[in-house]
Parts: C-alpha cells; sequence; structure tokens
C-alpha cells in the first residue's frame, strides 16, 4: 500500500512542454512523490483525498521580474515616459514607505500572482531607504505561502533628483545587509536572497564588481534591468564607451547567475553575447507597452535557444501581477511584432511561465515541472468556466481564453494556499482594509 499526504485523483496533468496526460499524482512531505496511472491496480492511504475529474492539474506559474512595494503605486504617474514615470510615480513615494507598508504591500501583490496561478516571484526591492522595509516584504511572502528569491536593490550613483539619492548606499553597506538578509531566511524553506541590480545608470563600477564577487563567491541569484530603454546603452556609451552587454561581458559579469530584465533595446551583438554566455531573459510585456519602451526581440532569442521567463513588473509600471494577463499578452505581441503567427506557440509561453521562469529564479531543481522529488508546486484549473468554455486543448485555453476564475486552487510546497476564490494563511478582507486605510498617503494625482 502506497502512503501519502495528499492524492490528486482523477484529472488530468499537464506538463511544462504542453503535454498532457490522465494521471494521478501523489504528494508527501510537500513534495511529488509519485506520479501514476489512474488505472493501476495499487492501493493507496492518503491523508487527503482531491478529486479532480475534468480538471488540470498545472506546475505553478513563476514570476520573474516584479517590485512588490510598488503596488500601492498602481495608477500613479501613468502615460509618461520611463524617466519622468520614475520622477512622478516611484521617487515621491517609496521613501514613504514603512516596514508594514511593505509588508501588506507585497501581500497584496503576491496574491494577485496567486490568483493567476502563480507559486514562485523574484522580487526586486530597492526601496531601501529604511533599512527594515524589505523585512516587511519578506515576511509577507513567508506568511502567504509562496515560494520566492527576495532581490536586494543596489543604487550607488547619486542623480539630480534628491528623492532618488536618498536611496544611494555604498556597496559595503549593501553587502553587509545582504548578510543579513541570508541569516533572516536561513529557516525559511520557501524563501532565498538574490541581488537585484536596479537600473544600469545608478550603478557604478565598484557597485558592479560587488555584485560580481558577491554572486561568484555565495552563487546567489542576480537580476539586472538591462537594455530596458536607450538610456542604459546610452550611459554605458558615455561611461564606459561601450554598449551596456558589450561592458558587462568585459567585466566579467555575463555569468549563469544572471537574468537579464527586460532586453527591448537589443542589437545582434547584444543577442551574441546574451546567447554565448547562456544569460538567461524576464520578458515584462506589459510594462515595456505601459512605458513605451519598445517590443523585446523574445522571439529571435527563442530561436536562438536563450532560456526565457515571463515577469509583470510592479504594479505601478504595470498596474497587475496577474500572470495570465502576462502570458497571453507575452504570447500575442511576439506574434505581431513578427508578422508570424507561428512564433511564441502557446506550448512555447506555458514553457517559459514554469520552467524557464524557475531557471530565471535559480529554482529549477525544485519547481517548475513535475518530476518526483521536487517540490508541489501546483495549480488546478477548472475549465467549466465563462471565459475559458469550451475547452479542447487547456494549454492553448489557458494562454489564450483564460482568466483567474479559472484557477481553482494553488498549492505550494503540498500545502493548499488558495482554494475558490479564497486564501487559506491570510485574510483578504484584512488586508483589503490596510490599504484603503493607508492609501491617502501617497501621491494621487499623475504629474
Amino acid at each position: 500500500m502506497l502512503q501519502a499526504d495528499i492524492w490528486l485523483r482523477g484529472g488530468s496533468l499537464v506538463h511544462e512542454d504542453g503535454r498532457i496526460e490522465k494521471r494521478d499524482m501523489l504528494i508527501s512531505d510537500g513534495k511529488i512523490d509519485r506520479i501514476m496511472h489512474p488505472h493501476r491496480n495499487v492501493e493507496v492511504q492518503a491523508k487527503q483525498i482531491i478529486n479532480l475529474k475534468g480538471k488540470y492539474v498545472m506546475p505553478g506559474l513563476v514570476n520573474t521580474h516584479t517590485h512588490l512595494f510598488q503596488t500601492w503605486f498602481k495608477g500613479l504617474g501613468r502615460d509618461l515616459k520611463l524617466i519622468d514615470w520614475l520622477a512622478a510615480s516611484i521617487r515621491p513615494n517609496a521613501p514613504k514607505l514603512t516596514r508594514e507598508d511593505c509588508y501588506y504591500g507585497a501581500l497584496l501583490g503576491a496574491m494577485d500572482t496567486v490568483m493567476s496561478g502563480g507559486t514562485s516571484i523574484m522580487d526586486f526591492m530597492y526601496a531601501n531607504e529604511k533599512k527594515d522595509s524589505i523585512l516587511g516584504a519578506i515576511d509577507a511572502l513567508d506568511d502567504l505561502g509562496v515560494r520566492a528569491v527576495m532581490g536586494r536593490g543596489i543604487i550607488d550613483v547619486k542623480l539630480e533628483d534628491e528623492n532618488h539619492n536618498r536611496l544611494v548606499e555604498t556597496p559595503d553597506q549593501v553587502v553587509e545587509q545582504l548578510d543579513r538578509l541570508r541569516d533572516y531566511v536561513n529557516d525559511k524553506d520557501r524563501l532565498d536572497i538574490g541581488i537585484a541590480g536596479s537600473v544600469f545608470w545608478a550603478i557604478s563600477e565598484e557597485g558592479f564588481a560587488t555584485i560580481r564577487d558577491y554572486a561568484d563567491k555565495h552563487k546567489v541569484t542576480v537580476a539586472l534591468h538591462a537594455s530596458e530603454t536607450d538610456d542604459d546603452n546610452q550611459d554605458s556609451m558615455r561611461r564606459f564607451g561601450m554598449r551596456m552587454f558589450p561592458y558587462l561581458e568585459s567585466i566579467g559579469f555575463l555569468q549563469e547567475w544572471l537574468t537579464a530584465v527586460h532586453c527591448v533595446t537589443l542589437d545582434e551583438t547584444d543577442m551574441d553575447l546574451i546567447e554565448k554566455n547562456k544569460i538567461k531573459v524576464s520578458y515584462n510585456p506589459m510594462s515595456n507597452l505601459i512605458l513605451g519602451s519598445g517590443i523585446p526581440p523574445m522571439e529571435e532569442l527563442r530561436r536562438r535557444g536563450v532560456t526565457i521567463g515571463l515577469g509583470t513588473d510592479g504594479a505601478a509600471s504595470s498596474d497587475s501581477q496577474d500572470m495570465l494577463e502576462a502570458i497571453k499578452l507575452a504570447a500575442i505581441l511576439q506574434k505581431g511584432a513578427n508578422q508570424d503567427p507561428t512564433a511564441f506557440k502557446a506550448a512555447d509561453v506555458l514553457q517559459m511561465a514554469t520552467l524557464g521562469g524557475a531557471h530565471c529564479m535559480g529554482i529549477a531543481d525544485k519547481t517548475g515541472s513535475f518530476e518526483a522529488g521536487k517540490r508541489a508546486d501546483l495549480f488546478v484549473y477548472n475549465p467549466r468556466c465563462i471565459k475559458s468554455a469550451p475547452v479542447y486543448n487547456p494549454v492553448n485555453s489557458l494562454v489564450y481564453a483564460s482568466d483567474t476564475s479559472s484557477v481553482e486552487m494553488v498549492l505550494v510546497d503540498g500545502k493548499v494556499i488558495y482554494r475558490d476564490g479564497r486564501f487559506t494563511n491570510v485574510n483578504q478582507e484584512d488586508v483589503l482594509d490596510w490599504v484603503e486605510d493607508v492609501k491617502a498617503k501617497f501621491d494621487t494625482q499623475d504629474k
């Protein structure tokens, strides 16, 4: 007789590569214990049996890039270019954030991702004027029950904007807190600490060297805004006499721990370097469009075999943490840009949103696909919903015809954290009440 904590019974598994098979899943100690044929003559004793007849089990979606503190800033600074948007939305408000604000902002944003089937999040926290603010975001992710890498930001170049300069630190100060944060999450199995490299023009040569050396020593994931707009390459030409990616290669920064975020303004040399050095890329279509940054050449990167993950970006630029929204936009944007309906097929996008994203976060050994021994991070897709019905192929329906109503249940580490529109670990009404009470302190006028 087989023993299990949870028996997912009677549904169909949808794998990260789009394969669909009628299989049951046994979960024990938070891990996928066994995938088996439903008609196999084996006795199973499970603490909980979840009957999923007519439903689909999918790997949890991975949000490879966001700024959860920005959940407070939805709709602010809209219809502005990136630099003007920063001045109108982020810079005046980030210094106001307390640890408690960051807790509830992270909680609200992460809940949005979970409702859309997300189980893992790479956060990018650079609003660190108050040194304990990041702890609020970490605690929120832990309380909600998601898997996460908290990227600790580094900004060490001063600009003319005094609000920006309030976030400036020395590289040594960043390293000191990285060490403390790694100790803080040492007993939190679902959480890891990474480095968030801010924007190219806000990091000095010493800053880049510090990130490189720390990542080499401690094998942590590094995320870096890269070629999001022409400003990155113009700054690199001014300071170093070469474009951004050639500069990064010249200092030994293009390493396996790096995920380059956005990659909108790439030329052939940039793409050659990304391919050669096996750099992973986080594709954030919503913010690229809202900020007018452009359409990144993701189909070309995909054809070159580059590992791509999907991200929502922060809610200040994307207004959403909905992974299903990001998935659909990611697919149709590349089809239109390439005038090719075969670009970014549904199965390609599912792979990016699951295993590709897990590689970007450095957690592919734990999640992103259905394999015995991996953590049981998954969601249940119910095809009997207005938006998606009728469902002929669940992969196509997920990418092109779904919303959060199709996400019936979400498990992380074999624990149900969301079911039938309710969260199991947090009270969503309390979160919404806090947001309503606090939002007045942030700017509400577009500038």
